[in-house]
């Protein structure tokens, strides 16, 4: 079996990591710079900074938008 790696972009680390720990009884394993990992699913979920209207696809005008969150 294939090991997933899940990324999940937030732009507050702090509220993002509150929320799933809370929600799905995740728990905080190790933390970097602007990444925190969760622990408790079958893969790791990796919670990464990311600043609001950042880019979202390098060489792009797209930018991020956490409106919908």
């Amino acid at each position: 079996m294939r090991n997933l790696l899940i990324n999940i972009d937030v732009p507050d680390l702090n509220k993002a990591c509150d929320f799933y720990t809370r929600c799905f009884d995740l728990k905080v394993g190790r933390t970097f710079e602007g990444v925190t990992e969760l622990l408790g699913f079958p893969s790791p979920i990796y919670l990464l900074h990311k600043s609001p209207a950042s880019a979202a696809v390098p060489n792009t005008d797209i930018k991020r938008n956490f409106n919908r969150h």
